[in-house]
């Protein structure tokens, strides 16, 4: 069984406050999807341990599309996680306006 905020990593901005499924939400689950792939880490996650806190920070995320480009390395620096190419690709998958996304058009 999924814990809290389990699936809200992946859903779009517009889902939060629609409910609607659409093309450019699968997009922007595609762009999520890679971002894990490439880093290890969810896209949009909270270090909360209080269920409705971490659902509310994490949902702050998504609607800001803050992501983390960055993580600290064996020795304790921040190194980039992503090529150009790959957050290029991410960040047009995960554009805030649905019609803006790459391949919504």
């Amino acid at each position: 069984m999924p814990g809290p905020g389990e699936g809200l990593h992946y859903i779009c901005p517009e889902f939060i406050e629609d409910e609607i499924s659409s093309k450019e939400m699968d997009l922007w689950a595609l762009g999520c999807i890679i971002y894990e792939m490439i880093s290890g880490m969810k896209p949009f996650d909270s270090d909360e341990k209080d269920p409705i806190r971490m659902t509310g920070r994490i949902i702050e995320k998504i609607c800001s599309k803050e992501l983390q480009w960055k993580k600290k390395d064996d020795n304790g620096e921040m190194v980039n996680i992503f090529s150009d190419d790959a957050r290029n690709i991410i960040e047009k998958l995960c554009a805030l306006e649905p019609e803006l996304r790459l391949g919504a058009g």
